[in-house]
């Protein structure tokens, strides 16, 4: 053969052989995306100016916003199947016995709790969420952040998030739209350690008041509950949970204490637009509302590609027992946290209250009663540590009442930020003087308990030492506790009764009769020489 038609069909066989598909490009995760979905293949990725956390998407070229959002998703995300955040819904019953609920409903966001699109399976369409958020554009209207749009596209169809559209599909905001506040998103989302203001606010979520480090472990309990419902359903967050972001301080303290009225409709156009503006966000929050608004305005297709993405609940009887304590009586119901000991108790729907403190007490004893097993194994010792299961009244509703009767004169007339520090002020002194009577009312329960147990320690001790005493009194032998190893026990003698067995009880005669036969009996003192010649006043 010619050298030159075989260097010409060795390189036809590589025009083949790269002509074949590869089989790890053609590689799908479950969602159906491919790299060649992220990156469009007419834009390379070296013509694409850098998107970092000092710019916006908004501020890049119109025609490479897209490519640059898809490069965005791509880069540090390893399953791109977990960027799509759903909703969750709770189990109602429980969470509203302790008083969870009351606390979205004081707000209005009530509907936020059991909203999960359940109508429609449990299918997400992530190619057209994809489109539509990369396509994302956002107007402002007249009066944002009520009149704001948000708009994109899926194909050519256009698709709009807004208040309005949001209300066709859930009631969010269920309040009178004259009670909400719309603050910027720089205001909202500001560190929250500036003032003192900002401390009360961290001493009412936080026990420990770690500056710029917040953790979810040093929640109070009730923040603590709301902080997982919060991260699906209000501030959706990917990545580390065990961690609080300064910027969700402020949101999560509204959600907890009621103090001012936010639009969650606001909050979900915030985290919409800044899951599509952040280089840093890789991840689209709100996937079953944005499924739902697609369905509502007609933009999906046939051959729409979904992910099956399980609908998921907070269940608390299903919380991890290493962590939490669950118990259910026929009248209330008890959730405790084993690390910090904070509890929170509620009557169960349809049951009759009992007595004051009859109920309380029962499950009290029995969370002290579960520590002492878990976590002091030397309960012998008999001291009592002053471990308290805390019953806060920042759970109960009564609270407000107490803060609107400690309101001085003229309040009315106060500013707002005047009227909050007096607020907070009175909710702290509450927490104190509430928990100063708890503690002193523990503390009284274990020293009676200790000198219960002092004083039968000292019963005991003083019965041994009477029967020491009447065993000598009768005579009878002391029973060997502690035998040596080298000298072997004597053979047990039953005791003569007779005149000298009381007066001779460690029965020393018969030692005198064995040393007698050794070295003869016993003869009385000599004199010394030495002493006699002192004596005497002799010399030698």
């Amino acid at each position: 053969m010619n050298p030159s038609n075989r260097s010409r069909a060795k390189s036809k066989g590589k025009q083949v052989e790269s002509s074949q598909p590869n089989k790890r490009s053609k590689k799908q995760s479950s969602s159906g995306l491919r790299d060649e979905d992220m990156i469009p293949a007419d834009q390379g990725r070296d013509k694409l100016p850098n998107f970092t956390r000092s710019t916006k998407l908004s501020e890049h070229d119109p025609e490479i916003r897209k490519q640059l959002y898809f490069e965005k998703l791509k880069k540090g995300v390893k399953h791109k199947d977990n960027i799509f955040l759903c909703e969750r819904a709770i189990d109602i019953e429980d969470y509203e016995t302790i008083g969870l609920v009351e606390k979205f409903r004081r707000l209005g966001w009530e509907a936020a709790l059991t909203f999960r699109d359940e109508g429609h399976g449990d299918n997400i369409p992530t190619k057209a969420i994809l489109e539509w958020m990369s396509t994302l554009e956002k107007e402002e209207g007249d009066n944002p952040p009520v009149t704001t749009k948000l708009r994109g596209w899926v194909g050519k169809k256009e698709m709009i998030m807004s208040f309005d559209t949001i209300r066709t599909i859930v009631n969010f905001d269920s309040k009178e739209s004259n009670l909400y506040e719309y603050p910027d998103e720089e205001s909202i989302c500001k560190p929250a350690y500036q003032n003192e203001v900002d401390h009360a606010i961290l001493d009412a979520l936080f026990r420990k008041n770690k500056k710029g480090n917040f953790i979810t472990s040093d929640l109070h309990i009730m923040p603590k509950l709301l902080n997982p419902i919060a991260l699906c359903n209000v501030i959706p967050k990917l990545g580390d949970k065990g961690y609080i972001r300064q910027t969700d301080v402020r949101i999560m303290y509204e959600l907890a204490a009621g103090n001012r009225m936010l639009s969650l409709r606001h909050l979900v156009l915030m985290n919409v637009w800044a899951s599509h503006e952040s280089a840093d966000k890789k991840m689209i929050p709100h996937c079953r509302l944005i499924t739902a608004l697609m369905r509502e305005q007609g933009v999906l297709q046939k051959n729409t590609v979904y992910l099956k993405k399980a609908h998921k609940y907070f269940i608390m009887s299903k919380f991890k027992e290493v962590y939490w304590k669950y118990r259910k009586t026929e009248t209330h119901l008890m959730l405790r946290d084993k690390r910090t000991k904070e509890m929170l108790t509620g009557l169960l729907p349809n049951a009759q209250p009992l007595e004051p403190g009859q109920e309380m007490e029962a499950l009290s004893s029995d969370s002290v009663a579960s520590d002492s097993d878990d976590e002091n194994e030397d309960v012998g010792s008999g001291h009592e540590q002053l471990s308290l299961p805390i019953h806060r009244s920042l759970e109960l509703p009564a609270i407000e009442e107490r803060i609107r009767e400690m309101r001085p004169p003229g309040y009315e007339n106060w500013s707002p930020m005047d009227q909050y520090r007096q607020d907070v002020s009175a909710r702290e002194s509450i927490f104190a003087c509430d928990r100063h009577e708890e503690l002193m009312r523990k503390q009284q329960e274990i020293l009676d308990n200790n000198n219960l147990y002092a004083r039968n320690q000292q019963y005991q001790f003083q019965s041994f030492l009477n029967q020491r005493y009447m065993e000598g009194r009768t005579g009878s032998t002391y029973r060997v506790t502690q035998p040596s190893s080298w000298v072997p026990l004597p053979p047990t003698i039953p005791q003569e009764q007779s005149s000298s067995g009381s007066s001779d009880p460690f029965n020393f005669q018969k030692l005198q009769e064995l040393m007698t036969g050794w070295f003869g009996p016993q003869l009385p003192p000599q004199a010394n020489i030495h002493d006699s010649d002192m004596d005497t006043g002799g010399t030698r």
